[in-house]
């Protein structure tokens, strides 16, 4: 599935290499906080790209709060980020 992976070490660094398309997709395998990523996944979507919460209700409904609810995916297409979202630790 994945061609090579890259770990920046920033969640929104990470969610922004989508919006240009510098990478096809991005996952974070672990709970993450939307606060962290909340402008990031505006810069992805206003580009034209997807992100997900799995797990939310809605899939943008994660609170902005400080405590870890879900993992985060983004993705340039819907199917990817259907494939990203179905990852095993996701």
């Amino acid at each position: 599935m994945a061609h090579r992976v890259r770990a920046v070490g920033s969640i929104a660094i990470s969610l922004c290499q989508v919006a240009p398309t510098r990478v096809d997709g991005m996952a974070t395998l672990w709970k993450s906080r939307a606060v962290d990523c909340a402008a990031a996944q505006l810069i992805v979507r206003e580009a034209g790209g997807l992100v997900r919460f799995p797990g939310m209700d809605d899939p943008l409904g994660a609170p902005l709060d400080l405590e870890p609810r879900a993992p985060v995916v983004a993705a340039r297409t819907p199917e990817a980020l259907d494939q990203l979202a179905g990852l095993p630790n996701v």
